[in-house]
C-alpha cells in the first residue's frame, strides 16, 4: 500500500518546467500547502453574465468590472457559500475540520489549505471541487534566457546600428496593471 500512496502525489506535481524547479514533494503522511480549486467560476470569468458591473474606465475607456455593485457582491458570497459548503464536504470525507489559510474569488475560485498527500487525494472525490494541486515554488534553472532571445546583439549595439549602450543611462519601467478591486 506504501508504494500506491507514494506514487500519488508524484501525479499531483510536474517536478520541473523549462523555467524552473519546483519544490520538493510532501511526504505521503506529511501536511503541506495544497491549492483547492472550486467548480464555480471565479467572479472576473463569470462576469461576462453581470450587465450592470460593466463600465469604462475613466482614464482609458476600457471596459472594467465594477466590483462594487450589488450583482458582483451577490455573487462573491454565493461563492464564499459554496466554498463553505464545499469545505464542510471536504471535512466529512477527511475527518477533521479544514480551515483556509488563503481564500481567492477574483480570479480563480480557490483556497489554500494544509493537508497530506492521502488527503488531497481524497478531496479530489468532494462534490464540487475541481482540483487539488499541491503548492509549487519555482526557482530559475538557467541564466541563458538573454542568450536565447538575442540579448546579446542588443548589448553589443550590433541589433541597434552600432550603438552598444549595455544599460548606460536607460530608465527602466515596469508597468504591473495587475486587478484593481476597487
Amino acid at each position: 500500500m506504501k508504494n500506491s500512496i507514494l506514487s500519488v502525489p508524484l501525479a499531483l506535481l510536474a517536478v520541473s518546467t523549462a523555467v524552473g524547479t519546483a519544490s520538493a514533494l510532501p511526504l505521503p503522511e506529511e501536511r503541506a500547502p495544497f491549492i483547492v480549486e472550486f467548480e464555480r467560476e471565479a467572479v472576473i470569468p463569470a462576469s461576462r453574465a453581470f450587465a450592470g458591473a460593466r463600465k469604462s474606465s475613466a482614464g482609458t475607456g476600457a471596459d472594467r468590472l465594477d466590483l462594487k455593485t450589488a450583482e458582483v457582491e451577490a455573487y462573491r458570497r454565493e461563492l464564499a457559500r459554496f466554498r463553505e459548503q464545499s469545505l464542510l464536504r471536504a471535512s466529512d470525507r477527511i475527518g477533521r475540520i479544514l480551515e483556509a489559510e488563503f481564500e481567492f474569488d477574483l480570479t480563480v475560485h480557490a483556497v489554500v489549505l494544509e493537508l497530506t498527500a492521502t488527503e488531497a487525494v481524497s478531496l479530489r472525490q468532494v462534490p464540487g471541487i475541481r482540483a487539488v494541486n499541491v503548492e509549487e515554488i519555482y526557482s530559475p534553472m538557467t541564466d541563458s534566457g538573454p542568450r536565447w532571445i538575442g540579448a546579446g546583439a542588443i548589448w553589443d549595439g550590433s541589433a541597434v546600428g552600432g550603438i552598444g549602450k549595455r544599460g548606460e543611462g536607460v530608465v527602466v519601467g515596469i508597468i504591473d496593471t495587475g486587478i484593481n478591486p476597487d
